[in-house]
Parts: structure tokens; sequence; C-alpha cells
């Protein structure tokens, strides 16, 4: 990596920096004229690049430009996150969405989103549409993602809220909402994204 500034060329040429060097070229280095009982020396042949140029100034500052144009992202509740998340799984067409309310009978989340795609190539792009979406637009990332490599079920924990999407057959084989079925739905109107 090249440092800005003074830079040490070969050939017995001097160490000056590039905008010092000789009016024919700015990158052609200057005699060596320090040396004790030097005979006068001739140019150097050497060439030597200078200084890297001046960033734009657009260039040095584009992600606190991008964050400044954006702004900050307020947090989502984690009613709000499940809603999003169901409503981005219905933008992915997947069928038979529902948010379990977790809270009165499990300590380490707050709500389940359960939803189905008709086949594995379904339910994968549920679960890349929601991933890159919380991602993108509120800069949430899953704690853990399983089953994602097969695809039948897939499981995706943002801690407050955890995504379960299945295929038909292993929901059915599965059956969360019978399992969890003492607990309250959320009303899924206000889920579309």
């Amino acid at each position: 990596m090249r440092a800005s500034g003074s830079i040490a060329c070969s050939s017995g040429s001097s160490t000056r920096s590039a905008s010092a060097s000789s009016s024919s070229s700015p990158y052609r280095s200057r005699p060596a004229r320090c040396a004790t009982g030097s005979r006068g020396v001739s140019r150097s042949t050497t060439w030597c690049l200078g200084p890297w140029p001046p960033r734009s100034r657009g260039s040095a500052s584009t992600a606190a430009r991008l964050a400044a144009k954006k702004g900050p992202d307020p947090a989502l509740t984690p009613l709000e996150q499940a809603r999003r998340i169901a409503g981005l799984a219905q933008s992915k067409l997947a069928k038979d969405v529902l948010i379990l309310d977790m809270r009165p009978v499990c300590i380490y989340t707050d709500f389940f989103v359960v939803c189905s795609g008709q086949n594995p190539r379904q339910t994968k792009a549920i679960h890349d549409e929601v991933y890159g979406r919380l991602k993108r637009d509120h800069r949430i990332l899953p704690h853990a993602v399983e089953g994602a490599s097969e695809a039948t079920w897939i499981v995706l924990d943002y801690l407050d809220v955890v995504l379960h999407v299945f295929t038909p057959e292993a929901r059915g084989y599965y059956r969360l909402e019978d399992l969890w079925g003492d607990v309250p739905a959320v009303e899924l109107e206000a889920a579309t994204a």
C-alpha cells in the first residue's frame, strides 16, 4: 500500500516528493544534490509515481451520506416485526399465514409466525424475502436459521419473533398450531406489507 507524500526512488535519486520534482514532468525525480563531494549528477531515468490523486469529495463519505439520507430507522416492536414478517411472507404467496402470541406461555419469544409454501422452492423464496427485506429495510438479522438447505421446514429466529416456513407435508406432520392451540392468534389485516 502506498502512502501519499515522500516516495523513495531507486537508482540513487533523492527522496523528495513528486510534487517538488522537475518542471519537465511531475513524476520524474530530481537529481540528487545533497551528497557531499558528488559531481554533477544527471537526471534519473527512473520514473516514480507521485502521491495518489485526491479522492473526489463525495466518494469518501458515501456511507455517511446514505445513512444521513435514510435517517435513523426506529426499532420495530415485536408485534410490528411479526406483522412485517407475515406481510413479507404473504407477498411471496405464502399460504395459511398465522401469527401466534406466545407471550402467555413462552419466555424465549413473543410471537410465532407460521406459514406454508407449496414446495421447497417456494419456502426458500419466502425465507429469502423475509431475510433480505428485514436486513435491508430494518437492519435486522436472525439470531439463527435452521433448515434452509432442505427447505421443508425453515426456522428464522429473530429472538422476539420466530418464523416457521413449512411445506404442506411438513406442516401437517408437525402441526404447530395444534401444539400451541391455547395461545391467541393475532389479526392479519394489519400484516400486509
